[in-house]
């Protein structure tokens, strides 16, 4: 409770409502918070459907922030920081938790405005993508401005803290780090086909955005699809709950030239999947130990860690789990239970202690 006795009010807001790892976040942390100590409420921008309706059906109240769009609209994003300040003044919020990069911005904006602490979690730094040099330069900036109004910044990965400091985005003392975490539950036996017997799936769960470098992992599975032809590749892209597609994979991969902390990985590494991703943002967080190279080190490895747009060396890690079912089942079992550190439980808790924080410092 505040220090008046009532609820703590939260608003948490984020850019658009199609379910990726932002909202994932958005939504585990409204429905998972003590109802007897926090009132959640949620603001999502103009492309609200998805995250407005799950929300709704929870019990929540949720607003839609019309000109919050995202792209960036000068007369648009103008207007947003304005219709944000005339609802955060309305709704009289005891802390303002942002979420996903043009929301960051333009709700820094709006909170300092209306007076309100504002948290920012940066779920991977919109300057980081790969992006023309002049696009950097402008969310960089827009980013170390609205760092300005920001009390507290959370970054769901080391990586990204780390990053920040070297580009001296904000003051150090603002950033803390708090991985995702996910719920937890048993995780599923995998058991890899021998080559020659069946069907083989390598999969992964991404929307295909640049970030996620599809083009890559298509590439490596042409290699991979040489010496297994009984091997299939499963993109799941906009399929809700896409985690339960995870007992249909052999193999997850992740072919990303950005990341943060994605929530496919923490279930991949729960479901006992071998893993193989691109070494990018908080992944070698979340899959150390790990193999760098076709070679060394599989006793305690939680994964295969390969550069970047780099299909050949994707498809030579693909190809050793393949033709090697004991190191598949070593990767499996170490995921799974590495995947145990990273708990909705530990993240809700500490996310807790940012808005005791930022509460306490308020009054």
């Amino acid at each position: 409770m505040s220090q008046n006795g009532k609820k703590i009010k939260i608003l948490i807001i984020i850019t658009q409502g199609e379910m990726g790892g932002a909202q994932r976040y958005v939504f585990d942390l409204a429905t998972n918070l003590d109802k007897n100590r926090y009132e959640i409420l949620a603001a999502i921008g103009n492309d609200a459907e998805t995250l407005s309706k799950i929300l709704g059906n929870q019990g929540y109240r949720v607003f839609k922030v019309r000109n919050l769009v995202r792209n960036i609209h000068p007369l648009k994003d103008f207007l947003a920081i304005w219709e944000l300040k005339k609802l955060i003044r309305e709704l009289d919020p005891d802390i303002v938790h942002l979420n996903s990069s043009k929301a960051g911005v333009i709700g820094s904006f709006a909170g300092w405005l209306a007076g309100k602490p504002v948290l920012f979690t940066a779920h991977g730094f919109a300057f980081l993508e790969p992006n023309s040099f002049l696009v950097r330069q402008i969310y960089f900036w827009a980013e170390k401005l609205a760092s300005i109004f920001r009390n507290k910044i959370i970054t769901v990965s080391e990586f990204d803290r780390k990053s920040a400091i070297a580009d001296k985005l904000s003051k150090q003392e603002k950033l803390v780090t708090i991985h995702n975490g996910i719920a937890t539950s048993p995780g599923l036996t995998t058991t890899l086909p021998t080559p020659g017997e069946g069907k083989i799936t390598i999969g992964t769960i991404a929307h295909d955005y640049p970030t996620k470098d599809l083009k890559t992992l298509r590439a490596a599975f042409k290699i991979v699809e040489a010496d297994f032809p009984n091997a299939q590749l499963k993109i799941v892209s906009g399929v809700s709950d896409a985690a339960q597609l995870l007992p249909t994979f052999d193999i997850y991969a992740c072919s990303s030239i950005k990341e943060g902390f994605p929530y496919t990985i923490l279930e991949a590494m729960r479901a006992g999947l071998p893993i193989v991703s691109t070494n990018v943002g908080g992944v070698p967080e979340m899959l150390t130990p790990h193999l760098t190279s076709p070679t060394g080190g599989e006793e305690t490895a939680v994964g295969i860690l390969v550069p970047p747009k780099n299909p050949q060396a994707l498809a030579e890690a693909v190809i050793k789990i393949l033709s090697d079912p004991i190191l598949a089942r070593r990767l499996g079992e170490n995921a799974k239970q590495k995947s145990l550190q990273f708990t909705l439980a530990r993240m809700i808790e500490k996310t807790e202690n940012v808005y005791q924080e930022l509460i306490y410092h308020a009054n």
